[in-house]
């Protein structure tokens, strides 16, 4: 969830908190220079959820949208996580991604956060009694 929030804030503020520190490497995933930082926050900006695929614990997946207020600041997070076999699934991760899309824009509208219309996603909506169907191993 920190990566996420961390991507609505200004490059001067993410700098102030970690700049001239360490970046411990939990995996090798882990952005460890401010400069691999500031990719891996602009594109969970432009995506709109951060994913970790083991990034910190091995096995176990999550994916995170920020909770922004009336003026588009983050003010919290939504995660999910689980096993890191469950994230895999193509079908599985558009709908947790759909879903949780959907869940922190309506909070954060919920705060006064007007999205914009080119941003606007609507979740995955499947028929009562279906069930997205699981791809093989």
């Amino acid at each position: 969830m920190g990566r996420i929030i961390l991507a609505h804030m200004s490059t001067a503020e993410v700098d102030a908190i970690f700049g001239g520190k360490q970046l411990p490497r939990f995996s090798a995933h882990t952005p460890t220079t401010m400069a691999e930082l500031h990719v891996a926050l602009k594109r969970a900006r432009q995506d709109r959820i951060a994913w970790s695929d083991g990034f910190f614990e091995p096995g176990i997946g999550s994916a995170a949208v920020a909770v922004l207020d009336y003026a588009g600041s983050p003010v919290g997070a939504l995660n999910v996580s689980g096993p890191l076999d469950s994230f895999r699934d193509k079908v599985y991760r558009k709908r947790i991604e759909d879903e949780l899309v959907a869940a922190g824009s309506d909070i954060s509208q919920r705060l006064g956060w007007l999205e914009p219309a080119s941003e606007k996603v609507e979740p995955v909506r499947l028929a009562p009694g279906k069930r997205a169907k699981r791809a093989a191993g």
